[in-house]
């Protein structure tokens, strides 16, 4: 599940299951937080720095207790945390908060892109090596007997060959290590970050468009 607004993008990432019922309230609870526009705000706000309460409601553009509630939520759900901005305050009582996941700047995101880019050049050329063998076994589903086309099932189908090979990799590569405990997480990304680069009219090169707002549940 993902939410993009402002210059945001965050997921919610659930991996392993079944879960406990109070374990699926957490996670419901966790995708209600972020099916709000003015907490998604607050989330985009505070990826670039940690702010106040008073300066979230002023950059907002509503109340300060209204933007307290919702600071209380996202706390409760471990979106947010307070942090230590000691040089900043003007007041002894002034708490900042920060978000309490992790977010790739665009910045950032360029060391990662021309990784991305050879694993999916290669993950590319197996698919299409073997597409063949692909459609043959769709052909032979109960799905593709009702008049279904592979179309209909290729975004079940990406995720499963992103999802299970992909998490194995990493894991015996050493870089992805999934805690016990692990029931889902929260990341996030500058909007249009891991976008390719495309080249201008002009030659130079640029970041393409990002993706329209918009949330996935």
């Amino acid at each position: 599940m993902y939410w993009v607004h402002q210059d945001l993008e965050i997921v919610l990432d659930r991996r392993i299951g079944p879960l406990r019922p109070e374990q699926e309230t957490e996670i419901r609870h966790v995708q209600a937080a972020l099916n709000n526009a003015t907490r998604l705000s607050v989330l985009s706000s505070l990826h670039k720095e940690a702010k106040t309460v008073a300066m979230l409601a002023d950059e907002i553009g509503v109340s300060r207790p209204v933007i307290w509630r919702h600071i209380e939520m996202l706390v409760r759900h471990g979106l947010v945390k307070e942090c230590e901005r000691p040089s900043e305050k003007r007041y002894r009582q002034e708490v900042y908060y920060e978000n309490n996941f992790p977010v790739i700047t665009r910045s950032e995101a360029e060391q990662i892109l021309p990784v991305l880019d050879t694993v999916g050049r290669e993950v590319e050329t197996v698919v299409r090596r073997e597409a063949a063998r692909l459609e043959k076994a769709w052909s032979k589903t109960s799905a593709a007997s009702k008049g279904f086309t592979f179309v209909d099932v290729s975004a079940m189908i990406a995720g499963h060959l992103s999802a299970g090979p992909c998490y194995r990799a990493l894991r015996s590569a050493g870089i992805y290590k999934q805690p016990v405990q692990y029931l889902w997480k929260v990341s996030g990304i500058e909007r249009g970050a891991l976008q390719p680069a495309k080249p201008s009219p002009g030659g130079e090169t640029r970041r393409s468009a990002s993706w329209s707002d918009r949330r996935s549940g």
